[in-house]
């Protein structure tokens, strides 16, 4: 789905990106892969989760992502999903 909604300009490959590194740093964690990461990392991970958030979700619901230069059908599905 990350790479779905980039596709389609919800947000751009540098988001994407980050994204992916962001579930890395929770896979981890939710595996018990300790030496994986650092506290510094969850602590990271979890300012740009409120960011994005505030930024793609807070004031415009699952509606709003869709409007936002992502019409197809396609990201309408991906966004519901979220």
């Amino acid at each position: 789905m990350n790479a779905q909604l980039a596709k389609v300009g919800v947000f751009n490959k540098l988001t994407q990106k980050r994204i992916t590194a962001i579930a890395d740093v929770r896979n981890s964690a939710a595996h018990g892969k300790w030496d994986q990461f650092k506290p510094e990392d969850v602590e990271d991970m979890i300012r740009w989760i409120t960011g994005f958030i505030e930024t793609h979700l807070a004031n415009q619901g699952l509606h709003g992502i869709a409007a936002k230069g992502a019409a197809s059908r396609e990201a309408r599905r991906c966004a519901h999903k979220i």
